[in-house]
């Protein structure tokens, strides 16, 4: 089960600590805005593309969704 508010709370440290605009992350992942604001509202997504985030931000799909605390 997703802890929805874990994985936006969590997303969006990754995304500020990284010292980069939502705007240029989606560039950089090949998503548009939209696509992005939409993951970080729990509205659409899939596995594919959590991999993606993880594999960007260096954290385990696991720790992104809170599924555990451990973000290796």
């Amino acid at each position: 089960m997703i802890d929805e508010e874990k994985f936006r709370k969590r997303l969006y440290h990754l995304i500020k600590q990284s010292g980069k605009s939502q705007s240029e992350i989606s560039r950089e992942l090949g998503f548009t805005r939209t696509r992005l604001s939409n993951i970080l509202h729990c509205k659409s997504t899939s596995v594919v593309t959590l991999d993606v985030i993880a594999d960007y931000f260096g954290v385990s799909v696991d720790w992104l969704l809170g599924r555990n605390d451990d973000n290796e």
